[in-house]
């Protein structure tokens, strides 16, 4: 039996009544509301975005199958725009939904069973059922575009590290637009540098370094939180990090 999109009446909560229904050729595993729209992932047609404006005729805007088994979607809205995090079964993409009829893909990351993920402003919490917690941060490239919102986030990065907290070392992943320089640099609470573990030159795509938790003089760190910095080109992008002692 197909599943999809149900639209319920719940004006009397202890009764609620399908108002509509909206089936998919596959399983769906999560529909997400923003702004008028629902972003319904499906294992088998991927993402279908709906104009639910009118609860009563729901209609579909646009679909996105080159990715499949789509399993949930989450909302980054901040003042570059609106983008949708959505989780299919190997990575999780970020598109800008600026026009949820034609979405655009901004940046990506690679992981290897994602399930579910929560948004707090510009971090992304994806829980992964092989790796644990993913925490990722939607960055934008930095300069200026003739476009109204500033600068165009074409060359998102997206970053995480696993596991975090840690004890003993991390690996710090990152998914690059381009080949390039690259490097690490990981900072105190207080902001100073204290270590640029080596990356040296990284091809575009996923890309890992793992960190032992100690400094440029080989000292192992203190507990607490640190924040590191990938930088490549003229991309960057930010992370946080708590240290176990």
């Amino acid at each position: 039996m197909n599943t999809g999109l149900r639209i319920l009446n719940i004006v009397n909560e202890d009764t609620p009544t399908i108002v509509v229904s909206l089936d998919t050729d596959g399983r769906t595993y999560a529909s997400r509301y923003h702004n008028g729209y629902a972003y319904v992932c499906d294992d088998t047609c991927g993402l279908r975005i709906v104009n639910v404006a009118n609860p009563a005729s729901p209609f579909e805007v646009t679909n996105i199958t080159n990715y499949t088994d789509c399993v949930d979607a989450g909302f980054v809205d901040d003042s570059y725009g609106s983008y949708a995090i959505i989780l299919f079964n190997n990575q999780v993409v970020a598109y800008d939904i600026a026009n949820p009829a034609q979405p655009v893909e901004v940046g990506y990351y690679e992981t290897i069973d994602p399930h579910h993920c929560i948004t707090r402003g510009d971090t992304v919490y994806v829980a992964d059922r092989m790796n644990g917690l993913h925490v990722l941060l939607l960055e934008h490239e930095n300069g200026v575009s003739d476009d109204s919102r500033g600068a165009l986030p074409r060359n998102a990065i997206l970053t995480g590290n696993y596991p975090n907290p840690f004890n003993s070392s991390t690996t710090i992943e990152f998914t690059l637009p381009n080949n390039g320089e690259t490097s690490l640099e990981i900072y105190d609470i207080g902001g100073r540098k204290i270590a640029e573990p080596v990356i040296g030159f990284a091809r575009s795509g996923l890309n890992r370094i793992t960190w032992n938790g100690t400094d440029e003089s080989g000292r192992q760190i203190a507990g607490g939180l640190y924040f590191y910095r990938v930088i490549s080109g003229n991309n960057s992008a930010d992370g946080k990090m708590i240290y176990l002692k």
